[in-house]
């Protein structure tokens, strides 16, 4: 079977684009023949498109063109809501939160956002001592794209005076988003020399398998957004949880897929609230670690194929 992913982002620092290129090294795990391009090509010898959709990355008149018109197979990934205009013109939706397309949208399949996770933990005190990280103070902290709604400048102007009174170090693990947030980078710097030994960050791209180590190092991590709650599943928790550390995070549905997982706590949608609850969080001293092999690719990407094929095969038999 060959299937071929659509991703308009795919040179961009974009989560979609990350997120199609993880499911295409695991899709070659399993024997697939996988292949992503930037745009629709009639000329590709293909069983199968998986077209990326977010409503933010398609003229709509282009898009129900294409899918009406296409020879191949389409089948939509919805990263956000909207893609019912494709009823009846694609052959199937993927989600990744129920809710993200009507009930109508069929033949549909949930496909909650997985992530790489190691064959075993390490311990927390070694990654340290690799990292050149403190090997005795309380580490929070987050991680994903730099962009305005993940609020990291407002929740660090009322975490970090506490943090220096307890001596606790806050660390970001940030990476560039394809739009850019200006004067972000300028306000985390001026809080690094204000807040000196108490707060630090990387903006760097990290791939996966860093990504995951360096969030071991933290005794807990905090997931908050000021995104509406929304059905699409946040791949920036699901990394979170791939590292077996605790997680603190906002009650919002692209959240839901992890909240449910043991060692997630659920915090206020209201962020002077969600820091109050985080500190308190903190002092508890509640810092154990979980077992992330639930959200394992390997684990999640084998349903995915067989309802693939299974379209596939139905499709075939029809013509």
């Amino acid at each position: 079977m060959r299937i071929t992913q659509i991703v308009t982002t795919l040179d961009k620092p974009c989560g979609i684009a990350y997120f199609a290129k993880n499911l295409h090294e695991h899709l070659l795990e399993f024997s697939i023949k996988s292949e992503i391009i930037s745009q629709h090509n009639t000329e590709l010898n293909s069983d199968v498109f998986i077209l990326h959709y977010h409503s933010e990355l398609f003229n709509e008149k282009e898009l129900v063109s294409y899918c009406n018109n296409s020879e191949i197979p389409v089948v939509v990934f919805a990263h956000s809501e909207g893609v019912e205009i494709l009823n009846g013109l694609v052959y199937g939706f993927i989600g990744m939160c129920d809710g993200i397309f009507p009930e109508n949208c069929q033949p549909s399949y949930i496909f909650p956002h997985p992530a790489w996770i190691p064959f075993a933990l390490s311990e927390r005190i070694h990654l340290r001592k690799l990292y050149d990280l403190p090997v005795n103070r309380i580490m929070i902290g987050s991680n994903g794209f730099l962009k305005f709604e993940r609020q990291f400048v407002e929740i660090l102007n009322k975490l970090l005076p506490i943090a220096r009174q307890n001596n606790w170090l806050v660390f970001l693990l940030i990476s560039p988003w394809y739009l850019d947030s200006p004067g972000l980078i300028d306000k985390l710097e001026l809080y690094k020399t204000i807040y000196k030994d108490f707060f630090d960050f990387e903006y760097s791209y990290q791939n996966k398998v860093e990504l995951n180590k360096k969030l071991q190092t933290f005794d807990i991590l905090w997931c908050w957004t000021k995104a509406p709650s929304s059905p699409y599943a946040s791949g920036v928790i699901s990394d979170q949880y791939a590292s077996g550390t605790r997680i603190f995070a906002t009650d919002k549905n692209q959240h839901e897929h992890i909240l449910k997982l043991p060692n997630v706590v659920r915090g206020s949608v209201d962020l002077n609230l969600f820091v109050e609850q985080l500190v308190s969080e903190i002092k508890t001293n509640n810092f154990q670690r979980h077992n992330p092999e639930i959200i394992s690719w390997n684990r999640t990407v084998k349903e995915l194929i067989n309802f693939i094929r299974d379209l596939i095969m139905e499709t075939r038999i029809i013509e």
